[in-house]
């Protein structure tokens, strides 16, 4: 998750169930790791886990912008966002790689990274690239999930906040145009606990303005 100020809060890693080992990484404490059965996150991951890891890098009276996904908008979820007076608001899912900062911008740096991280790996332990070749293993088995969190880790590091700002310029989210989101204008697709959503914030804006 990153915000509009420059902030990304630490990542969190799913993994499939099967075959999965348990791992901490020491200098990354606050990380969140969770193995479910598909390797997916459904509603009840989102609420029992994720949520609350985001929410401690959410600020009071936020708006909370992802993707469309039926677990993320049940009323137990929204009531949980409501706890730190959190709104949320959903991109359709056909439009998150064009609106969303991470998937239309950073997602390029952080794969880049995290490919350079395994190229590199690569040319250390070719001998056992070999072996994994010649027995046919395309999922490269001997690379372990803690070792894909430290590339994703060190991938994440390397984000700055200038890129994190640009992020969202260039998806139009640009911090210094405070009406760029007009809250009037995409409900139903924001959701809230609070009553009169919609004249709240057009006080807000009339206060602001005057």
């Amino acid at each position: 998750m990153v915000s509009l100020c420059g902030k990304m809060a630490p990542p969190i890693f799913v993994f499939c169930q099967h075959g999965f080992q348990p791992f901490t990484i020491k200098e990354a404490e606050d990380i969140l790791i969770l193995a479910t059965s598909t390797g997916r996150v459904a509603e009840e991951i989102t609420f029992t886990f994720v949520l609350p890891h985001l929410l401690k890098y959410i600020e009071d009276d936020s708006l909370l912008i992802y993707d469309e996904t039926s677990g993320h908008i049940s009323p137990r979820i929204v009531d949980l966002l409501g706890t730190k007076l959190v709104d949320g608001m959903r991109i359709p899912n056909d439009l998150t790689s064009i609106i969303s900062p991470i998937e239309s911008f950073l997602k390029k740096k952080l794969l880049s990274s995290v490919q350079k991280s395994f190229a590199n790996w690569c040319m250390k332990n070719y001998e056992q690239m070999l072996i994994q070749y010649l027995k046919k293993n395309k999922r490269y088995g001997i690379i372990s999930n803690r070792l894909l969190a430290h590339w994703v880790l060190k991938a994440c590091k390397q984000i700055t906040k200038e890129d994190i700002v640009q992020s969202f310029s260039e998806v139009g989210l640009n911090s210094k145009d405070r009406q760029i989101i007009i809250l009037q204008e995409v409900i139903p697709s924001l959701f809230s606990n609070r009553d009169n959503i919609t004249e709240l914030y057009k006080e807000e804006d009339e206060v602001s303005d005057s």
